[in-house]
């Protein structure tokens, strides 16, 4: 559905859909269940992180590395200039090939136009 060209009849039948067809209930019951199926319940979860925290304190190991990157290893920026060079590299050499070899055949035409004024 696109939310651009959605009309009140395609969300009606959507929604109709939603509430009668037996198999997203099927599918949302088996999401549920996979969810639900672990070792402990997530505010024991929570409890248990509380208390290994207080009794040893706050461990080194379980802050986010983000905590010791500076902003822009954080958000990759060193990555996206290095990926950008490399990628800018070759097209200067391109650039500078593309030059010199202008360069040379102007040269070389000059050359020639000045052989025939002189014959």
């Amino acid at each position: 559905m696109e939310m651009t060209t959605l009309t009140q009849a395609e969300l009606e039948q959507a929604i109709s859909s939603l509430l009668t067809d037996p198999s997203y209930k099927q599918n949302m019951l088996r999401a549920s269940k996979l969810f639900l199926d672990r070792p402990q319940k997530p505010l024991d979860l929570a409890v248990w992180w509380t208390e290994y925290i207080l009794r040893h304190g706050p461990v080194e190991e379980m802050k986010p590395l983000g905590i010791r990157q500076t902003w822009y290893q954080r958000r990759l920026i060193d990555v996206y200039i290095t990926i950008f060079l490399l990628a800018l590299l070759p097209l200067l050499g391109l650039a500078l090939l593309y030059r010199r070899c202008r360069n040379i055949s102007s040269t070389s035409e000059n050359r020639n136009n000045q052989v025939k004024k002189k014959n």
